[in-house]
């Protein structure tokens, strides 16, 4: 993936959240063409039309999702709310019908999208604003933010890219005569992996936004949320508690 290319997402977020809930459902085991298991997953209502969202550009949500607890509803409805559903693509769902229908979201199949941003986000360093030492430990950096880890990506990292995402084709380059050649990705989770991929190449350091804590890749070292309602947010706490 040309790793300079802007990537274009337009999802559709679910604000509008009416129950949550843990739900058991059978699923494939995996090389076993007879079996099923038991697996807890966690089940999102929500009501409406949703709201669409664009960027023009990789974000770093995709390591916030990687840490999320699939079985956890809240930690699911709080993704679902505010990003969407990874495998859902926005241009499926009908919108402006009669009545606001109701539209159940599962986090089946998260968890296998959650390992493959996993495994590139081990090419960073752990814990945001630390760095290697000489020693093998780790010290605060000055940026406060998580860079990625000298050697990295590893070899079996670019195996990985290379070899296990070779036939996965999210991503659609066009040319746009106003802004030149560019990536659309067609899901939320296209969109994630691509993201993941494009920060690991440009070597691109994250930090936590000091609102949300979700992660964010920073244009200036002095950022210190992931978005303009964060920083808001953010200044009115500041304010308040002043």
């Amino acid at each position: 993936m040309p790793e300079h290319y802007p990537i274009h997402f337009t999802g559709r977020r679910w604000p509008a959240v009416l129950a949550t809930s843990v739900s058991h459902v059978l699923v494939p085991v995996a090389g076993d063409p007879q079996g099923y298991e038991t697996v807890s997953v966690s089940r999102v209502e929500v009501r409406g039309d949703g709201r669409r969202w664009r960027t023009t550009k990789a974000l770093g949500l995709w390591r916030t999702f990687s840490e999320i607890e699939t079985s956890d509803p809240a930690q699911v409805m709080g993704f679902v709310m505010r990003y969407g559903d990874p495998n859902q693509k926005p241009d499926d769902l009908p919108l402006e019908q009669p009545s606001p229908p109701v539209r159940t979201f599962y986090s089946y199949k998260w968890d296998e999208l959650a390992g493959v941003l996993r495994l590139i986000g081990d090419c960073w360093q752990k814990e945001p604003g630390w760095g290697p030492r000489d020693d093998g430990a780790e010290e605060a950096g000055a940026d406060g933010a998580c860079h990625v880890r000298d050697g990295e990506p590893s070899e079996q990292v670019h195996r990985f890219i290379h070899s296990d995402l070779a036939g996965w084709k999210p991503i659609i380059g066009r040319f746009d005569s106003r802004t030149g050649f560019r990536l659309d990705a067609s899901s939320l989770a296209d969109f994630m992996v691509a993201s993941a991929v494009q920060h690991l190449f440009r070597r691109m350091p994250l930090k936590r936004c000091a609102f949300c804590s979700h992660w964010f890749a920073f244009e200036r070292t002095n950022m210190k949320t992931c978005s303009n309602a964060c920083r808001n947010a953010l200044s009115r706490d500041t304010r308040s508690n002043d």
